[in-house]
């Protein structure tokens, strides 16, 4: 490991931005020409009820809004971005990726909307019409999905995997040529983003999870 990443990343704790009157801290990039860096920055929470028990119709109705609505305005901004820090706020077409950097950064930068950047597909089950959780829904749908079962007209999880893939590459040439890369995505997509950058020699300095406006920094010697 060498000593001088971990050198840079105290000074990266030191220049964190303290808002006024909270406890929080904005996360940013390092100022070092040593180094390259992504930001992965997943979505903010969606503007819609989350709960409740629904039928098939239901749980499809739910699953449609999630991809349309944009998201609640936070009361605290956990990223710092510097004007002119990046060329480009790379996001998916799908609003609530979109609508999250428009919230976190304004209108100072350019948005360069991906559709390769969007979340995993999924489809409701539907060999049962029982009423159940939202959460249950979601989480057997998606776990069916995974394992080849619930996919049809949809993409496979093989293809979303090549298309995290390729975004990982995508990102990597990015960074290479802009030294600084931010992505607001997805939690599922950043999950394999994070994966596949790792294999390609990026190290996860920074892991925020996978929460609503989570973030994670990969970073590489140049």
């Amino acid at each position: 490991m060498n000593w001088k990443l971990y050198v840079v990343f105290l000074l990266a704790v030191l220049q964190y931005t303290i808002v006024q009157g909270q406890e929080d801290i904005k996360l940013g990039f390092v100022d070092d020409e040593s180094i390259i860096q992504i930001m992965l920055i997943r979505h903010g929470e969606p503007d819609l009820k989350k709960d409740g028990w629904v039928g098939r119709r239901g749980a499809e109705e739910y699953f449609r809004d999630y991809d349309s609505v944009n998201i609640i305005i936070p009361e605290f901004l956990p990223i710092h971005l510097k004007p002119g820090e990046v060329k480009c706020v790379y996001t998916s077409t799908l609003p609530r990726s979109s609508h999250t950097a428009m919230v976190l950064f304004g209108e100072g930068f350019d948005y360069c909307p991906m559709y390769m950047f969007r979340e995993f597909e999924r489809r409701v089950f539907n060999f049962i019409s029982l009423r159940l959780p939202l959460k249950l829904w979601t989480t057997i749908s998606r776990g069916l999905w995974i394992i080849g079962i619930n996919q049809r007209d949809i993409e496979s999880f093989r293809k979303a995997k090549k298309r995290a893939r390729e975004g990982a590459e995508f990102l990597d040439e990015r960074a290479m040529e802009d030294e600084k890369v931010i992505l607001v995505a997805h939690g599922f997509l950043n999950r394999y983003l994070k994966k596949y950058l790792v294999d390609m020699g990026y190290e996860l300095k920074v892991d925020g999870g996978s929460g609503y406006l989570s973030s994670s920094i990969l970073v590489k010697k140049k």
